[in-house]
């Protein structure tokens, strides 16, 4: 197995946006800890999912966000042919409420696709579906409700 050196996944920018990208809108940060001797290691995550606003960085390095964007450019056509997707995707996932009495069971449905996921709601009227939504912040497109009222 191949390891990139913590140095090379910081000063290249996969520690930037994969903290800007996943872990800070969801309150976390992965932390780099530099050592009396001058290395680096990884350090732990932070922990900040009860602040509303996650985290985020004072000030985003542009060129390390482009670089690695670029990267993804370069790879995702490789990916899409060797793979058939270039993010992994999850076959199918049910998802149940914590409290199976709560919106009498709600089944949520996550479908993937090469082009995104696709989410079905059973068992949910417009306005459930709608305060779901709203708590989930997802973008949701297609839907479809069991038609109670």
């Amino acid at each position: 197995m191949n390891y990139i050196n913590i140095t090379e996944f910081r000063e290249r920018g996969y520690l930037q946006e994969v903290n800007r990208r996943l872990l800070h809108p969801l309150g976390l940060a992965l932390e780099i800890v530099q050592d009396e001797d001058g290395s680096e290691r990884l350090g732990g995550v932070w922990d900040y999912r009860d602040d509303p606003e996650g985290m985020y960085f004072a000030e985003v390095d542009v060129d390390k966000a482009m670089a690695i964007e670029t990267e993804i450019k370069l790879r995702k056509p490789l990916r899409l042919k060797s793979m058939g997707y270039f993010v992994q995707p999850i076959e199918e996932a049910e998802i149940y409420t914590s409290d199976p009495t709560e919106h009498e069971g709600a089944l949520v449905q996550i479908i993937s696709s090469d082009y995104g996921e696709k989410i079905r709601i059973e068992s949910l009227n417009d306005e459930e579906f709608e305060d779901l939504r709203d708590n989930m912040q997802l973008p949701v497109e297609n839907y479809t409700t069991d038609g109670k009222d």
